[in-house]
């Protein structure tokens, strides 16, 4: 299976996360760095890292070709033989989805978050990626799927859309560095002077 990326890549500047800052600190009337509450921060850092998530449009072709349905009687067994050697059902389409590569900090322990005065530490989990198919614009090429087959080509292609996007090098590199920068630079207009940001499993900034 093959993935093509279309050229719709959909990013939120920096510029629009500092103005996000700058309203936070009106609405917080004055965030004071030093005495700062690591619950409440965290909660800003969520919303940041979810708007900066890499959103990407792709699409791929898929085949499936289902196995037949093990039966509870030797007869049955025979019938689903017989109807899958004459005529096996088969499936192929090209199927769309919209990606997004993100940080998800739901259950980021506080712990992974420190604060002393003026710096602070960061350490974020694994990327994830969410998958949204776009079936009302499946093309299908060929296909004798019935409606339970069907969805399970769906569900094929939506781990396959997956798979592909968290290995892609260049995708992660991007949805990382974008996130970080967005983080560190909300934090620095609250009035840190210092922030570490580190990946369990990738990039880090200083």
């Amino acid at each position: 299976m093959k993935t093509v990326l279309r050229d719709r890549l959909f990013l939120v500047g920096l510029g629009v996360l500092i103005g996000l800052g700058v309203v936070t600190l009106k609405r917080s009337m004055i965030f004071n760095a030093g005495d700062s509450d690591p619950a409440a921060l965290m909660v800003k850092v969520r919303e940041v890292a979810w708007l900066t998530s890499l959103e990407v449009s792709l699409y791929k072709k898929v085949s499936f070709e289902p196995a037949p349905i093990p039966s509870k009687s030797a007869w049955g067994s025979m019938l689903n033989w017989a109807r899958f050697s004459v005529n096996p059902p088969h499936g192929r389409a090209i199927v769309f989805a919209n990606v997004q590569l993100f940080y998800d900090l739901e259950k980021m322990p506080l712990s992974d978050l420190r604060i002393a005065g003026d710096r602070v530490e960061l350490r974020l989990p694994p990327l994830k990626a969410k998958v949204a198919l776009r079936p009302e614009e499946t093309e299908f090429i060929n296909s004798t799927l019935d409606s339970e087959q069907t969805a399970q080509l769906f569900s094929l292609a939506k781990e396959g859309f997956e798979q592909e996007v968290l290995a892609d090098q260049g995708l992660r590199k991007r949805a990382e560095l974008s996130s970080q920068n967005a983080v560190k630079a909300f934090l620095l207009t609250l009035g840190y002077h210092s922030v570490h940001i580190e990946v369990s499993d990738g990039l880090f900034l200083r």
